[in-house]
């Protein structure tokens, strides 16, 4: 009788510890990575390096329960993600590892209720039909390194309205034109925000062409909403030894170089020369303070 009880016990033991997964398997592309899913929607991938790229969208071996997966958990170490690797997953958001260097084709296409996404600084490219689909996506993040987006990137992506670009050098389209990128997407009606002095190269690049010189903005350390300062208030736009301020009242003068730093911090009342004969010839970002909050910025070219 105790060695019955005894086996019902580790039985019951047995049994808790796995009542939650679903299915389990490996997904590498050498046996190095496990995948397991759990019955609160998660699917965890343990291991590194590759992930397997499957052929079609039912080829993933978690296919038949993508509806159920509501999260997506990716290692550490992870170097790419599988072709076609999570089509029509039922999630919301992803984070993706910095160790990710290659996000396959097809990888998210269809998660139809993935919101935003931030593409690491270790991806250069973003291959064909990335997020194809993804008809709730409104945010994207590019990071610093992504220098090309393939052929129906961001394709029926009806809801996006911000793509953040890292990168200094503008990425370039498939074909150089974005709407084979960005295909039944309007792209009026997206904000491309760029880094802080790269307004310009951004405009005269197919991203001002298509998206509308309008709509680059560049984030200066305050977000979108900080006003863009006319001529009237900054001026003149180009000089080799000073420019003015006219603005009602005491406000901050402050300049950042093109990597952010900090160049100038000048107090100031009512129209004022800045002088800035000791700087280096370049670009540069003119942001006015009050004493609560930012007033708006400008770019000065020093000759």
């Amino acid at each position: 009788m105790r060695k019955l009880v005894v086996l019902f016990a580790l039985a019951a033991i047995g049994f808790s510890a796995n009542a939650g997964v679903i299915a389990s398997g490996n997904c590498g592309a050498s046996n190095n990575l496990l995948w397991e899913l759990t019955d609160d929607g998660t699917l965890t991938i343990t291991g590194s390096g590759k992930m397997k790229d499957f052929l079609t969208e039912t080829s993933s071996p978690w296919y038949s329960y993508r509806t159920q997966i509501t999260k997506i958990v990716l290692p550490d170490g992870l170097t790419s993600i599988g072709n076609e690797s999570f089509y029509g997953c039922n999630i919301s958001s992803v984070s993706i590892p910095n160790s990710v260097e290659i996000i396959g084709r097809g990888s998210f296409a269809n998660c139809s209720e993935l919101t935003s996404v931030v593409i690491p600084n270790s991806v250069t490219k973003l291959l064909q039909s990335t997020f194809i689909y993804c008809s709730k996506l409104h945010k994207v993040t590019l990071g610093s390194s992504v220098e090309k987006l393939e052929y129906v990137v961001f394709k029926g992506c009806t809801a996006l309205d911000s793509i953040i670009c890292k990168s200094t050098t503008p990425p370039e389209f498939n074909t150089g034109v974005a709407t084979h990128s960005f295909d039944g997407v309007s792209l009026n009606d997206i904000k491309i925000i760029v880094p802080c002095g790269k307004g310009f190269d951004y405009k005269a690049s197919d991203w001002g062409g298509e998206f509308g010189l309008s709509n680059i903005i560049e984030d200066c350390g305050t977000g979108i909403n900080e006003n863009v300062l006319n001529e009237k208030v900054v001026y003149p736009s180009q000089t080799s030894s000073s420019f003015y301020v006219d603005c009602e009242g005491s406000y901050t003068v402050k300049m950042y170089d093109v990597s952010g730093k900090e160049v100038l911090n000048q107090n100031s009342n009512d129209k004022t020369e800045i002088n800035i004969s000791h700087l280096a010839k370049g670009v540069y970002v003119v942001r006015l303070f009050s004493e609560t909050k930012a007033i708006g910025h400008s770019k000065i070219v020093k000759e």
